[in-house]
């Protein structure tokens, strides 16, 4: 046998199988965005190993979460176990897509995983959907290594109020740790009106004026802007106002938008007005963000546009107006 000729047949069968797997997966994602859940009988056919394809698990597994149906799946659950690291992982993340605490709950073991994104998967799962009983697994998960395990287990105590709360945050701030976690408990304590730690948001805000785009993605200052005007708008601290007055003169949209929400919240009609222009121009994202904080100030004049919203071709606009219009209806906002 000419071993040049077979490596060469392995190859263009494999290219083949690749271009197949192609095919066939575009025209599951259309049937998948036609038919959502009735979709789901044909991703579980693919589940098969043999008819997966090598480095096409996770794909697959990923089109199969969007059905709402994976976490329902015998064979989503056995390919869990799978030796693979990788189709390992896609399955539990399909596993637990919109959320599905009671599969962690059944699978302690992945808090302790060796693989930091399958515990992150669970520990966030729990973070966001996890019930009261889920509170001794966020302690376990809270000493965790890992920077954003460590933070999602406290997000998850902080969301369901844990007893030793107070305390858990002072010693954060004790322990002088510089760590997602530590940050995470500086916004609640300003969320609960610490007097130093809406002084030093007051700062931060303030210092915007200044911002640019060094540090962009993760952690970025576009990024936590939202939250920390979110908090300066409900606890309204004496020198928030100036503090995001200074913040809106900054040229970058990201830094204005969230500045002048927080303005608008407090009361501010220029700021309002501009609150407005954002909710309908930029991307898909630049406007669900602005209106959220619609939402976020009982705009009820801006009602028309949130019912035309509802409409927009983007499901993130669609989805922030939805609910928007429903806070306005039932009177209910995060801010006072």
């Amino acid at each position: 046998m000419d071993f040049h000729s077979h490596t060469g047949d392995r190859k263009k069968e494999v290219a083949q199988n690749d271009e197949d797997q192609s095919i066939q997966y575009r025209a599951a994602c259309a049937l998948v965005a036609l038919l959502k859940a009735q979709a789901a009988p044909l991703l579980e056919a693919r589940l098969d190993p043999d008819k997966l394809g090598r480095g096409w698990a996770g794909a697959w597994l990923e089109l199969y979460a969007k059905t709402g149906q994976a976490r329902f799946s015998p064979k989503t659950r056995r390919l869990a176990h799978s030796a693979d690291k990788d189709v390992r992982l896609s399955a539990i993340t399909a596993l637990l897509d919109g959320g599905n605490p009671a599969a962690v709950r059944q699978n302690r073991s992945w808090l302790t995983d060796r693989n930091a994104e399958v515990r992150y998967q669970a520990v966030r799962n729990l973070s966001e959907y996890g019930g009261k009983e889920d509170l001794p697994l966020l302690r376990l998960a809270l000493r965790d290594k890992d920077d954003t395990c460590e933070l999602w287990a406290l997000r998850g105590l902080i969301r369901l109020n844990a007893p030793e709360l107070p305390g858990l945050l002072q010693r954060y701030m004790r322990s002088n740790k510089d760590s997602s976690a530590t940050q995470e408990a500086q916004l609640e304590l300003a969320r609960r009106g610490d007097r130093t730690q809406l002084k030093r948001l007051i700062a931060w805000a303030r210092a915007l004026h200044n911002h640019t785009h060094d540090h962009e993605g993760w952690g970025s200052e576009e990024m936590q802007a939202m939250e920390v005007c979110e908090i300066l708008a409900a606890r309204r601290p004496v020198g928030a106002a100036v503090a995001l007055r200074a913040a809106s003169t900054n040229r970058c949209a990201d830094i204005q938008r969230p500045a002048f929400g927080a303005l608008a919240a407090m009361g501010d009609v220029y700021a309002l007005t501009r609150l407005r222009r954002f909710a309908q121009s930029g991307d898909a994202l630049q406007r669900a963000d602005a209106i959220e904080w619609l939402e976020i100030c009982k705009d009820h004049d801006s009602e028309p546009f949130l019912q035309t919203a509802q409409k927009d071709e983007d499901p993130l606009v669609q989805e922030a107006a939805a609910k928007a219009l429903k806070t306005l209806s039932s009177g209910k906002s995060k801010c006072p």
